[in-house]
């Protein structure tokens, strides 16, 4: 099987484990608009970089603007993301990650090795 191959292998067993992680999140499930803003935001979280509100609306997730703010409403509702206050200007709120979606973050990634591990690929020489 060629490298190609594996990773395709691996990239689909990803998706199937990872959907094994998005049923375990119970009554906090995320939905597909949540899920993108999420990642979207797990994205600009690893540049470590502050984030507002505006900011994290504007990310490349397809919602529109109403939609975003609907759904980060939600994630901070399930505990995915907590806003903080500007300690200069109290009109800017910052977007910040919570243990609860660095937990979830970890099970995607432990996923993500699991699929490597089973198909075989290496992102060596890839």
């Amino acid at each position: 099987m060629s490298s190609v191959d594996r990773l395709a292998l691996a990239y689909a067993r990803f998706i199937n484990f990872s959907a094994s992680v998005r049923q375990l999140t119970g009554p906090s499930a995320l939905d597909a608009a949540e899920e993108r803003m999420l990642h979207c935001l797990a994205a600009a979280w690893s540049m470590d970089h502050p984030l507002t509100v505006l900011q994290a609306m504007a990310l490349p997730h397809g919602l529109s603007q109403s939609t975003a703010h609907r759904r980060l409403t939600q994630l901070r509702k399930k505990g995915f993301m907590n806003l903080k206050t500007d300690e200069h200007d109290a009109r800017v709120r910052y977007v910040e990650s919570t243990d609860k979606a660095q937990r979830y973050f970890s099970q995607l990634g432990r996923c993500m090795v699991e699929a490597l591990k089973e198909s075989g690929a290496s992102t060596r020489g890839a």
